[in-house]
């Protein structure tokens, strides 16, 4: 007997597995567009520099720096960073003020500071011990609002309420926009300052990395990662240096690699044992200050091209005093006499014209010879290569 199909079951059948096929795919989809939108808010706040930027997603701006804000110098401009463990906010009450223990309603400071956005990945930490009386980790006044907890820093110095700090790691290159004021650490005095785990994620480093740190000369800045745009700012714009003449007078080469070497032979690179650039440029050519300092070293007496074997001649150097570079030097050789009109302890601002090119000291054709001097370090007309860094870096060439 042929075998007979219940066609009705069949077409039960067929509707209910498309019905199940068209939710998944609808459920699918749903997600993706959640995602999409969450990608494309934070990547137009990230174009456009505005809010707080989680996860990776930079804004642009000015990262000029300065030591000194309202009266306040920092005490330290670079050096370890310590990993701290985070505040109370505006969002959480404890008996008593502040929490009693390490872990006291941790997980709902995680929920409402955003936590897994501002640092996916990141192991969770206890409140600070300090805290469990009521005081803000040693700090005064308010509590910080949950949308700027995860990007709190502290320094040895009670700094002014809601100060905008810049701090760069010099191992990655990245640079974090965070706030000061509201607690003061850490204890250990060789450690520039402390932070949330959230900035050092988005640093890129660990406790006790190496870091860059002054106040934001641009105090609207967004919180959070940042790619520097603005001449004079830490790197991803510029490296904080400017060139010191006008390019158009360099008649050989380019700010980052110049043609000719006047003080030794060949090659592209700084390191020809001099340990400097040298910019091919007519007599008489002005130069800038490559970065706003003060005046710790001045040479004149030499005559326009009176050669003197082994030196720079006449020379300028002046020590660093704002900015990612403060504490470094940068030195001019071979000026031309009496062009430099201010003197030692002096101060000069970048930009400022401050001495003209000649040809005179070791030298077979006039030209600049620009060299920046390691941190804490400043020295005559010698070269002494082992002293220096490579310009390039502080241009902004690397």
């Amino acid at each position: 007997m042929p075998i007979k199909y219940n066609r009705n079951k069949q077409k039960g059948i067929i509707p209910a597995v498309l019905a199940v096929i068209i939710a998944l795919v609808s459920i699918a989809l749903i997600l993706l567009i959640a995602a999409l939108i969450f990608w494309i808010h934070h990547l137009v706040a990230g174009l456009i520099g505005g809010g707080n930027q989680p996860g990776g997603f930079y804004g642009a701006g000015n990262c000029a720096t300065t030591q000194t804000l309202n009266g306040v110098t920092l005490p330290l401009a670079k050096g370890p960073f310590a990993d701290e463990q985070h505040l109370a906010t505006t969002a959480e009450s404890f008996s008593g003020g502040g929490p009693t223990s390490t872990h006291d309603q941790d997980e709902r400071h995680y929920q409402v500071t955003n936590f897994s956005v501002n640092c996916p990945g990141c192991a969770k930490e206890g409140f600070t011990p300090a805290e469990g009386n009521g005081s803000l980790g040693g700090g005064t006044g308010p509590k910080p609002d949950p949308s700027v907890e995860p990007w709190l820093v502290n320094v040895l110095k009670d700094l002014p309420r809601n100060s905008k700090l810049l701090v760069h790691s010099t191992k990655t290159g990245e640079t974090v926009v965070t706030l000061g004021g509201y607690e003061k650490g850490p204890g250990d005095p060789s450690f520039a300052g402390g932070a949330r785990i959230e900035v050092l994620h988005a640093l890129g480093i660990s406790h006790a990395g190496e870091v860059e740190i002054g106040f934001a000369q641009d105090q609207n800045l967004p919180l959070g990662p940042i790619t520097c745009t603005a001449p004079g700012s830490l790197p991803g714009g510029s490296g904080g240096l400017i060139l010191p003449f006008k390019e158009s007078d360099l008649k050989k080469g380019s700010k980052c690699k110049p043609s000719n070497f006047w003080d030794c032979a060949g090659g592209y690179s700084y390191s020809c044992n001099h340990g400097g650039f040298d910019y091919s440029l007519d007599t008489g050519v002005q130069l800038y200050a490559a970065a706003t300092g003060k005046i710790v070293a001045l040479r004149q007496n030499l005559a326009v091209d009176q050669k003197e074997a082994g030196t720079g001649g006449n020379f300028i150097t002046v020590l660093i005093t704002e900015g990612r570079w403060a504490g470094y030097s940068y030195e001019y050789h071979h000026l031309y006499p009496g062009s430099v009109t201010k003197k030692v302890g002096d101060m000069v601002v970048q930009g400022e014209p401050i001495a003209k090119v000649d040809n005179n000291g070791q030298s077979s054709g006039p030209h600049l010879h620009f060299q920046v001097n390691k941190y804490g370090t400043s020295h005559g007309p010698n070269y002494n290569v082992g002293a220096t860094i490579d310009p390039r870096g502080p241009l902004g060439c690397i």
